[in-house]
């Protein structure tokens, strides 16, 4: 059985915008703590943040 997203994966999409100044480049993995291939916006750079991490405050990119 599949375990439900943590949270729905419009508002991770919603929420790596906002708060890691990133753009998701793949679907959402549905849990937290994983890594999710994303954009930087300013640098450009493809990274692999971890959402729950984003969501707590330590950004996207070092």
């Amino acid at each position: 059985m599949a375990v439900p997203p943590s949270i729905p994966a419009s508002v991770a999409a919603a929420d790596m915008r906002r708060l890691g100044n990133a753009e998701p480049l793949e679907p959402y993995p549905g849990r937290a703590r994983e890594p999710w291939m994303c954009r930087h916006i300013p640098c450009k750079q493809v990274i692999y943040p971890n959402p729950n991490n984003v969501m707590s405050g330590q950004g996207a990119c070092i």
